[in-house]
């Protein structure tokens, strides 16, 4: 289970020209939503948060709590939901929020850590990651950070299923169990490559002697 993150927000006005002079002024605008609130809330956080929590997919399923001076957003629980971006830049222009009902479950993707050395790799196999994420449902509070998947018993010729990671009983895994999310593969030795026999050159007849 991940730790709740503390992150400053204030509310905003909304409109393009309020939301450039906000990111002029290093704050970006967003938007929360969610099942136990009475409509969208407006609101910015900085840049700096911003870039910190958006920049990689360490922060994807974490849980943010709103600090504000602002009642209706501080304590609120949040998860980023999605972010959009500059082109040119890649900065974050804007962010999305979703506040769960804490006490109803959630469907979130969570990442797949592959550890160990495949015995199948030591026998001159290649390990190929198919699938990097699994679906499930949890409570908000129960969101995990990732899911380590073990996998040194993989032999050659052999996969890895959903069924094979061992999640706990507590999360409700939405993927199909049947799924693949790893195997070791024969490498493929490259053919020998043999050059094409050079056709014989076809001798044109002997010119008849000129009749004088």
């Amino acid at each position: 289970m991940q730790k709740t993150i503390e992150i400053s927000a204030i509310p905003r006005n909304i409109g393009k020209g309020n939301s450039k002079a906000y990111r002029v002024d290093k704050k970006i605008p967003g938007v929360i939503y969610g099942p136990s609130l009475k409509g969208n809330l407006n609101m910015c956080i900085s840049q700096l948060e911003a870039e910190r929590y958006t920049g990689s997919k360490a922060y994807e399923n974490a849980m943010f709590e709103i600090k504000s001076e602002d009642k209706a957003l501080n304590g609120l629980r949040v998860i980023i939901k999605s972010v959009s971006r500059a082109v040119a830049t890649h900065r974050a222009q804007h962010i999305d929020f979703y506040a769960p009902d804490m006490n109803k479950t959630i469907r979130v993707n969570i990442e797949l850590k592959f550890e160990g050395k495949p015995k199948g790799v030591k026998d001159g196999g290649l390990f190929n990651i198919i699938r990097r994420e699994v679906e499930i449902e949890c409570l908000p509070t129960d969101i995990p950070e990732s899911f380590i998947v073990n996998t040194d018993n993989v032999e050659l010729n052999q996969a890895l299923h959903v069924s094979d990671i061992g999640i706990d009983s507590k999360y409700k895994v939405m993927t199909a169990e049947n799924i693949t999310i790893a195997n070791v593969t024969v490498v493929e030795e490259e053919a020998e490559v043999v050059a094409p026999v050079a056709a014989a050159t076809e001798v044109a007849p002997a010119a008849a002697p000129e009749k004088k």
